[in-house]
């Protein structure tokens, strides 16, 4: 939630300074987004790893791949950073519409500084997170907040001897606050030795092939299943294109609104994720289905939470989001946000079966049911409502719900899968 707080800011602010930066912004941020993932999705098989060797009491192994997670993060965010400032106009080229342009590329060169920070921080967070301690972290993201909207603010807008840098101050106030996100974390948990992340995060870091390759293997799928799940709104919005730049803008606002069932989603999913994997390390297996109820229960309650905020407070927070002015020209705003409060709904009840399935090593598992439910059936879905029905953001998001809902089927299925096949090569699941 806090790094939810840290994009409505930043939409919050350059919206401020027009709807064709707003629209460029947004459209940006769904192309930063795969690159984030990518650097980071390798990274997130650190949690049922380390937990599963937390399970077994290997703090050896845990050290290892802990320092092999942290090489991975700053190897990866280092090469896809360097990749969006080189091909970024490219890219918008290929996602973007030409009156935005522009402030697509010029936010993208500044956001893209900070991938290696992000990938380090979330590396950071995944270790914690494996051993229950990510309280830390999750105090310093929020401390951030703050401290982020003071720079966008500033290097958007500008202030004193700072220029007005629009959508690239944007980026480059995204891409400082997981720097110091990062020291201020990795410090504190150095310092305050929370249980055994101070030894998990002893320099040097020491590279081992065997672990490395452990990673690599379990987060190759896992980053690939995240960004093509995330890549479902950047071509949502290509859908949007064609109908005009006040539709563009809609559906910009419709996938701020519905980062909050991402965000919360993602906390349900490392929780069980990281509970599973210990369960199963333990030899404790036959307590799995426990666990997954747990998270579907925490699940429903999160999805109701958001349904029913956003359903009261919807209205309010698209103001903020795109002003009183740009606001009044959206519409009906209940007709926007019907259709994104079943889309979170669904979202939120996916996260358990997500987070077991990470538990449980599955990586080309959940890869293959991403692909089936989202692309195969959801953006067609989103492509035919959105021509057939009058209102072509309500069709776009109805049929995305369609793609969530065949997915989360597909996800239960997979998991009753796994949890009756008989368990082959000691601790290591076949995908």
């Amino acid at each position: 939630m806090a790094q939810l707080f840290i994009a409505l800011v930043e939409t919050s602010i350059v919206s401020r300074t027009g709807s064709r930066q707003l629209a460029g912004v947004g459209i940006a941020a769904g192309v930063y987004a795969l690159f984030f993932l990518l650097a980071i999705g390798t990274v997130t098989s650190m949690t049922p790893l380390v937990s599963e060797a937390y399970g077994r009491a290997d703090r050896v192994v845990m050290r290892k791949i802990a320092h092999q997670g942290l090489i991975l993060a700053a190897g990866a965010g280092a090469v896809l950073a360097l990749v969006l400032e080189v091909f970024s106009p490219v890219i918008v080229s290929l996602v973007g519409t030409r009156e935005t342009a522009e402030f697509s590329v010029d936010y993208l060169r500044g956001a893209a500084l900070g991938l290696p920070f992000w990938a380090l921080y979330v590396a950071v967070r995944c270790i914690s997170t494996a051993v229950g301690r990510s309280g830390v972290g999750t105090v310093v993201l929020w401390l951030s907040v703050p401290v982020h909207a003071v720079l966008c603010l500033a290097l958007v807008r500008g202030a004193g001897w700072i220029p007005a840098l629009g959508p690239f101050g944007a980026g480059l106030a995204l891409a400082a606050t997981p720097s110091m996100a990062l020291l201020a974390t990795w410090t504190l948990l150095r310092l305050v030795k929370v249980g055994v992340l101070a030894e998990l995060l002893r320099l040097p870091v020491a590279f081992d092939r065997r672990q490395f390759r452990r990673v690599v293997g379990l987060g190759t799928p896992f980053a690939f299943r995240i960004a093509i799940r995330e890549g479902v709104l950047p071509i949502a919005m290509l859908i949007a294109a064609p109908h005009g730049i006040l539709v563009v803008t809609v559906q910009v606002v419709m996938a701020k609104l519905s980062e909050w069932g991402s965000s919360l989603g993602l906390g349900v999913a490392t929780a069980v994720g990281s509970r599973v994997g210990y369960l199963d390390g333990a030899g404790a297996r036959d307590r799995i289905r426990v666990a997954i109820t747990g998270g579907v229960l925490c699940a429903i309650l999160y999805g109701l939470f958001l349904s029913a905020g956003l359903v009261v407070f919807g209205d309010g927070l698209t103001t903020v989001l795109v002003g009183a002015e740009l606001a009044g020209n959206l519409g009906s705003v209940w007709q926007l946000v019907w259709p994104v409060t079943v889309w979170l709904f669904v979202i939120c009840l996916q996260a358990p079966f997500v987070g077991a399935q990470s538990g449980l090593r599955d990586g080309a598992g959940g890869l293959a049911c991403v692909l089936v439910g989202e692309w195969a059936i959801g953006l067609p879905s989103a492509y035919f409502l959105a021509e057939s029905l009058d209102t072509t953001v309500v069709g776009i998001w109805l049929g995305l719900s369609i793609g969530e809902l065949a997915t989360l089927v597909l996800y239960w299925i997979r998991i009753e899968f796994l949890l009756t096949r008989p368990k082959r090569g000691g601790n290591v699941l076949a995908a």
